[in-house]
């Protein structure tokens, strides 16, 4: 005869009862966390805003050919695309950079300034060393390029811009690996400016004794600012006008400087819920927006820039340009014939520019000293 009294059995029986439910949540639960990713992944289930990688992510596996390639394959995929991807990336990030101010794609300066780390510890160090290798074959490049121009009455003019560590190398951290002083960059633009006859804009010295007076870099993103992008093309159009034996330059806008709120692409970069922004500064249009452009096929022009017949206005040039150019452009239409523009990456080969508009007469020969390709061209061009 059972005497367990019947309250305690009803309560065994109803822990058993919760316990089975508290049981079967938890597996529903955790099929749930398994497959709410897949269906986010295949579905697309809650989108999310990419996140600038600076690289194409992998795509889908053929499942052709090896197998073993094809699991490899898939792998790459899966790494690229799994669910939630984008949102647990940006919420490590955004963990490492609020709690402990550190990044994996930034390096965090002084005072706000941002740096990317791909540049100054790999990509910096690699161009020193090919400029260091190679530094007779591009001061070679760039005079045999000068030469081959003057002889069809034409002029090349050299437009280095500084990057932001060389203009601010205070706001580089410690954590940053450091340049050799001078850099093997500084020295050959040194050495340029020796070239006889050779047209150099080289901006680093304005640049730094500006920064005095104003911000002249981004803090959030890795280009100068428009406002000194405005100064870098008055010396640019003066420098031509004296070429052209004027006495007076076609420049004559006045600097408006305004600023607003805005996160730069290094911020974007990171990337955060809440990447840092700045107060930035920006150069307000004083100067004529009246122009006609005309779009290229990309090999080797883009584009062409025409703006109305004014006195005064400067022979038409082909510019060879990265990102860089890109303040300096606006305000620069105005005072050229016509601008044609050639990206770098965006044409084959440098004797392309040059054969596409042989009228032009300046052929400005513009880029960043980070970018390699503007070095290698340089250091493997043959004048003929």
């Amino acid at each position: 005869m059972d005497s367990t009294p019947s309250s305690i059995s009803a309560s065994s029986g109803g822990a058993v009862r919760r316990g089975g439910k508290l049981a079967a949540a938890a597996v529903i639960a955790f099929f749930t966390l398994l497959l709410v990713p897949v269906a986010q992944m295949f579905v697309g289930i809650g989108k999310f805003a990419p996140i600038d990688e600076n690289r194409r992510l992998a795509d889908p596996p053929a499942w052709q050919g090896s197998v073993p390639q094809a699991v490899v394959d898939a792998q790459k995929w899966f790494e690229d695309h799994y669910g939630f991807r984008e949102l647990l990336i940006r919420l490590k990030t955004q963990v490492d950079y609020s709690l402990f101010g550190v990044s994996t794609r930034i390096h965090i300066g002084r005072e706000g300034f941002l740096f990317y780390r791909a540049y100054l510890d790999v990509d910096r160090p690699a161009i020193d060393r090919f400029v260091a290798e190679n530094f007779d074959r591009i001061v070679q490049g760039a005079e045999g390029l000068d030469r081959q121009l003057k002889r069809s009455g034409r002029r090349l003019v050299l437009l280095i811009a500084p990057t932001k560590d060389v203009i601010y190398p205070e706001m580089v951290p410690d954590t940053a690996s450091r340049a050799p002083q001078p850099s093997q960059v500084q020295r050959i633009r040194a050495r340029f400016a020796q070239v006889p006859g050779l047209i150099l804009i080289d901006p680093a010295g304005m640049l730094i004794d500006l920064k005095r007076i104003r911000p002249v870099y981004h803090r959030t993103d890795s280009h100068w600012n428009s406002a000194a992008a405005f100064e870098v093309a008055k010396v640019l159009v003066d420098r031509i006008a004296s070429e052209e034996g004027r006495t007076t330059s076609p420049w004559d806008f006045s600097l408006r400087v305004v600023n607003y709120p805005w996160v730069g692409g290094e911020a974007r970069f990171m990337p955060l819920f809440y990447p840092p922004g700045e107060d930035a500064l920006f150069a307000w249009p004083t100067w004529p927006r009246e122009f006609t452009s005309v779009k290229g096929d990309s090999n080797p022009l883009e584009e062409s820039f025409v703006a109305p017949a004014a006195p005064n206005m400067l022979p038409c040039a082909v510019v060879v340009h990265d990102s860089f150019w890109g303040g300096i452009h606006e305000p620069a239409i105005p005072v050229f014939e016509a601008l044609h523009l050639a990206k770098w990456y965006g044409f084959g080969s440098l004797d392309d520019v040059l054969k596409a508009k042989p009228e032009c007469k300046y052929v400005i020969y513009q880029f960043v000293e980070g970018n390699k390709l503007a070095w290698e061209t340089l250091a493997g061009f043959k004048e003929r």
